[in-house]
């Protein structure tokens, strides 16, 4: 086996092919000599990690490199709700319990992402163009779809985005979806009050993606202010 690079290995880590089924592919003996980047985070205080397909973890090499680097994992989509529940009430977690059995097996922390993509377009195909008849009917499938989510992993997920890209990045304003058209603002504070219920010790995060970069000043203006207004109203 040839010695690699820590950027050949995680370039392997985004390049590996995607091999299909369930099963967990067998490691072999680390790829490199000299700490890991999860040993040289953890110097600083950091956990250090990557998102991961599931598809990916009966490719030998690839597993190799997860275990000796990471000490913690998060889905790139498995645990998003239009994996999850692709159908109302037509739960699939395989996908999502295959990587925290894979987690817990190599006693690596595991993260959640996310329990609601506020975009009209990664919503599920029966949510997309919903209409609820009532604010009521909105926050009820909201509260029940995280409840359901965060409870079935907690307490092993102990970090949860809970709102992903609640903000149009060009006005600034809330972006369109069903929920926020029946919510409105209030959206937030429902669905993060439903997580700390669900999953009492995890810690919540709103997760977006605007740099300090020129032409994200609007984007990062309008974040910026709805962390502030969580703050105020107290959102766990």
């Amino acid at each position: 086996m040839p010695n690699l690079t820590r950027r050949h290995a995680l370039s392997l880590m985004t390049a590996s092919a995607a091999i299909a089924g369930t099963g967990f592919a067998h490691p072999t003996a680390p790829l490199f000599e000299g700490p890991s980047l999860k040993e040289l985070a953890a110097a600083k205080g950091l956990l250090f990690g990557t998102a991961v397909h599931t598809e990916h973890l009966n490719d030998w090499r690839y597993v190799n490199i997860l275990q000796a680097e990471c000490d913690v994992i998060v889905g790139e989509n498995e645990q998003k709700m239009y994996a999850i529940e692709p159908e109302k009430d037509q739960w699939q977690f395989g996908r999502a319990d295959d990587l925290a059995a894979f987690a817990q097996l190599n006693g690596m922390k595991l993260r959640g992402h996310t329990l609601l993509w506020n975009h009209n377009d990664y919503l599920p195909g029966w949510l997309k163009g919903y209409e609820f008849a009532s604010a009521s009917e909105a926050e009820t499938v909201l509260r029940e779809y995280i409840t359901k989510v965060a409870s079935h992993y907690s307490p092993q997920i102990y970090h949860w985005d809970v709102i992903n890209e609640r903000l149009d990045p060009k006005t600034g304003e809330l972006r369109a979806t069903p929920f926020t058209k029946a919510l409105g603002p209030a959206v937030v504070d429902i669905a993060f009050d439903a997580a700390h219920r669900a999953a009492p010790d995890a810690k919540l995060t709103y997760n977006d993606f605007m740099t300090w970069e020129e032409g994200n000043e609007v984007h990062r203006k309008a974040v910026l202010n709805l962390l502030e207004t969580m703050l105020k109203n107290d959102v766990p």
